[in-house]
C-alpha cells in the first residue's frame, strides 16, 4: 500500500489478475466507513472488452469474493 498524506492505493496482488481475497483485504484499510454489508458494483457491460481482465469469470469472482465477505452484492451494468 502507497499512502500520500489522506490518499493511498492499494494494490493486493503483483499480478494484473483479481485474487480471491483480494476484497477482505481492501476492506481492512477502510476505517471510516461504517459498512451496511450492501454493495453495488458498477461494471460496464463489455466488461471482458473494456476492463483489461480477462473475461467475465474475472467479474463474478469479484462477486463471489465479495459476498464471501457478508455483502449483498447488487450489479448494475451499463
Amino acid at each position: 500500500m502507497l499512502e500520500k498524506g489522506d490518499k493511498c492505493i492499494i494494490n493486493f496482488n503483483e499480478s494484473p489478475h483479481y485474487q480471491k481475497g483480494s476484497f477482505k483485504e481492501f476492506i481492512k484499510h477502510i476505517k471510516s466507513i461504517d459498512f451496511d454489508k450492501q454493495c453495488v458494483l458498477i461494471a460496464d457491460k463489455n466488461w471482458s472488452n473494456n476492463s483489461g481482465y480477462d473475461d467475465n469469470n474475472t467479474l463474478n469472482r469479484i462477486i463471489e469474493d465479495i459476498e464471501t465477505e457478508g455483502f449483498k452484492v447488487v450489479v448494475v451494468q451499463f
